[in-house]
């Protein structure tokens, strides 16, 4: 699965944004940036943040980033995670360093989002914190207990910036030689790195 294909996954279709206007019952309803923004500036439900975070990703732009990045330690799962993507879709490459500090922050719990959002989006200022993740997640990798999408997409990622950097290439090494340890696709994804030897 390459960049684009990923991001497009962030984008919302027409029955989400159906469900949106039908679960958002308020009586100035608008799909609009500043009626979502609106929403999160005032008293609200979890479900209607939920809603909110996935509608900026049709009408929102780099002003509902703050408000967005804001909603990452939200006490509900999804919007943490859809907060991320929501960003990603967004702000692009430019909050690269961003999605590698969640990955890297034991409070944020929502690794694998973070690590979709990079190899998505994220660009040479994400290398680092990836490298980190996995080093300090090696023993889980060999076991196979890392979850499979965040090997997957840092195997991805990484695969981008293989050559000129020893560190990329040497983790990456490390990883297929504990292939067998991981899902067929994650497999799939790290035979698809280019420059990688496979002794």
């Amino acid at each position: 699965m390459d960049g684009p294909t990923l991001l497009e996954s962030f984008k919302l279709d027409d029955d989400t944004k159906a469900t949106i206007t039908k679960c958002i019952r308020r009586k100035d309803f608008e799909w609009s940036e500043a009626f979502f923004l609106s929403i999160l500036e005032a008293p609200r439900t979890k479900m209607e943040v939920y809603w909110t975070v996935l509608a900026l990703r049709d009408c929102g732009t780099a002003a509902s980033v703050p408000a967005l990045k804001e909603l990452l330690y939200f006490p509900k799962q999804d919007v943490k995670a859809c907060s991320v993507l929501t960003i990603a879709l967004i702000a692009g490459a430019s909050e690269s360093k961003l999605y590698g500090d969640l990955l890297l922050d034991p409070k944020y719990s929502e690794k694998g989002y973070a690590m979709w959002a990079i190899a998505a989006v994220a660009d040479h200022r994400a290398i680092d914190a990836v490298v980190a993740y996995f080093r300090k997640n090696t023993g889980k990798i060999r076991r196979g207990e890392l979850c499979s999408g965040a090997v997957g997409d840092g195997i991805e990622f990484l695969g981008r910036y293989i050559s000129g950097r020893p560190d990329v290439l040497m983790l990456l090494q490390d990883i297929w030689s504990n292939r067998h340890k991981l899902p067929p696709a994650d497999v799939a994804r790290l035979e698809a790195v280019s420059g990688l030897p496979r002794t």
